[in-house]
């Protein structure tokens, strides 16, 4: 060593060449160092960063981004409770001027046409028995009935009780799938479902139990409505539960997702014209009326969409709680758009239906975990 630094202070090597063997004998330390502590030495360079922005810690964010990374399935299924509660606002202007079952056909167009594209990117081979179309044009009977009894109900309810009353359909759900699927049918599902009942009590305010301070007319009326939008809501409701054990079956029969959106619309588009036929319905809607149906429309695809894919990342037991958010985000709508001010039983309906909706959820989910070997 003594040898190479008495050579390189000799004065007969020139400038360059003194600079060359510098480096020459600083390049392989540099790549010791580097080499042997490589964290060190990323980790002085993030201090040194973090010094210079000012502040000792990681941004906030950076923990942030990871929980809703995965957690995004809650969070889509939350978007689709969104997407739902536009869907019932738009109809629920429609069918102020449309009647219900030309409401029908002008929302399909916007589900077939969405449908059908996803069905041709993603080149899904069409249904091949008759057993698996057959399970599709139930399908499709159970969603015209509930998109009828739905637009029927929001003439005779507020869009938000209508909405609530939905949310009953999960009482609905464990008889038929009993009756359809051949599943258990347990007492908890019986106690879930007087509770969901219950809220519905609550929405649909009995004269004899919560009493009116009008007129004896005015009592009639508004009793003669609240029936007629509550039947019609309980029907919806009851349809949306037959669509369950209907789905699952058609899945068990290896039915794409969007070919039952497909197949649904069609079908929902086709009775529904021929009753609008038939009971002479048909009217030339103005453009405002187009637009309320386009927006109905491309909520319901986008709903539906955002929840097929929130299901395919998350389980099924967080998104159905999150669904549950739909009755928020529907009184919100109601009050800030329309300026309704629901009744205070109308509150504590929507609690119930909710309370009922999560601990059926959670109910089947503990359910699941005990059947696993």
């Amino acid at each position: 060593m003594a040898l190479e630094d008495e050579s390189f202070n000799n004065p007969a090597f020139s400038q360059e060449e003194r600079m060359a063997r510098k480096l020459e004998e600083e390049e392989p330390s540099s790549s010791k160092v580097v080499a042997s502590t490589p964290e060190k030495v990323i980790t002085t360079s993030h201090s040194c960063t973090d010094v210079e922005a000012g502040t000792s810690q990681s941004p906030p964010m950076r923990k942030v981004f990871p929980i809703l990374r995965n957690r995004r399935g809650f969070i889509l299924a939350i978007l689709a409770a969104l997407f739902y509660s536009f869907k019932s606002m738009f109809i629920d202007y429609l069918t102020l001027t449309v009647d219900p079952f030309q409401g029908v056909v002008m929302i399909m167009p916007v589900m077939l046409f969405g449908s059908l594209s996803v069905l041709l990117i993603k080149r899904v081979p069409p249904p091949k028995t008759l057993t698996q179309y057959t399970w599709l044009f139930y399908g499709g009977c159970a969603m015209s009935a509930y998109l009828c009894s739905f637009s029927f109900s929001l003439t005779f309810l507020v869009v938000a009780d209508a909405v609530t009353i939905l949310y009953a359909s999960l009482m609905f759900v464990g008889l038929l799938s009993w009756i359809i699927l051949k599943e258990r049918l347990v007492l908890l599902d019986f106690i879930f479902a007087v509770v969901s009942f219950a809220g519905v009590i609550c929405i649909s305010r009995p004269h004899f139990m919560f009493g009116y301070s009008k007129g004896v007319a005015e009592i009639e009326e508004e009793a003669r409505d609240l029936f007629l939008g509550v039947t019609f809501a309980l029907g919806a409701a009851f349809c949306i539960a037959l669509s369950y054990p209907i789905v699952r079956r058609q899945s068990q029969l290896g039915v794409h997702t969007f070919t039952t959106v497909f197949f649904s619309a069609m079908v929902g588009s086709l009775t529904s014209a021929i009753l609008c036929t038939v009971m002479n319905r048909w009217r030339v809607p103005a453009w405002q009326e187009w637009l309320f149906a386009l927006g109905a429309g491309v909520s319901y695809f986008c709903a539906q969409s955002t929840l097929f894919y929130a299901l395919s990342i998350e389980t099924a037991t967080l998104v159905n709680i999150a669904m549950t958010v739909e009755i928020v985000f529907t009184f919100f709508w109601q009050f800030l758009l329309l300026g309704v001010t629901p009744f205070w039983t109308s509150y504590v309906g929507a609690a119930l239906v909710a309370f009922a909706c999560v601990g059926i959820t959670l109910k089947k989910r503990a359910t699941d975990a005990d059947a696993m070997p």
